[in-house]
């Protein structure tokens, strides 16, 4: 099972959390570009973002 969150629509993986923040991971462009992401490794982009910015987290 993987967490995942919401972020202006984008459903997001979470690859990392501590405290107050979260790493989340995309290989969707456009996720990228709204979001101001940076880019990872393999097509992946990612970003470090505040609990307060995600609207929703769950698991699948």
């Amino acid at each position: 099972m993987q967490t995942f969150c919401k972020i202006q629509g984008y459903k997001l993986l979470v690859e990392e959390k501590n405290e107050e923040n979260l790493k989340i991971i995309s290989s969707d462009y456009n996720a990228f570009r709204n979001l101001d992401m940076g880019f990872s490794y393999n097509g992946l982009y990612e970003k470090w973002v505040t609990s307060s910015e995600v609207d929703l987290i769950f698991k699948e």
